[in-house]
């Protein structure tokens, strides 16, 4: 989920404690990723894109993360940093998004429907 609870920075830091994979071009997540963050951006948790568990941690977290990522600004640079695999996760892609006030480590991971099913920043 995004990283406003302590559990869910818990999960972050253990995220981040795998080595990450060579960097390639661009990742295969970048598109829904912008998707996510734009629609929590604006104070929602979009069901079509959110898996039932990462959309209630959402739900729970709302207002907080939307006023965080809406403080932020808009996007202006989503650079892939790699993949890397986690236990009890599995792959995930690994992204900096740059906005107009600073800049987040996101991590996602697409269930087997298309939806998000881990998604984290720091």
């Amino acid at each position: 989920m995004l990283g406003v609870g302590a559990r869910v920075l818990s999960v972050a830091a253990m995220m981040m404690a795998y080595p990450i994979a060579a960097a390639a071009q661009s990742g295969n997540d970048e598109a829904i990723l912008r998707q996510v963050i734009k629609a929590n951006s604006e104070g929602t948790c979009p069901d079509t894109l959110m898996a039932p568990y990462l959309r209630g941690m959402c739900l729970q977290n709302m207002p907080a993360i939307g006023q965080q990522l809406s403080a932020l600004g808009a996007i202006q640079r989503v650079d892939y940093l790699g993949s890397q695999s986690f236990p009890n996760f599995g792959p995930c892609e690994i992204y900096r998004v740059t906005f107009d006030k600073g800049s987040l480590i996101w991590t996602i991971n697409l269930g087997s429907d298309g939806k998000i099913a881990v998604l984290s920043y720091n």
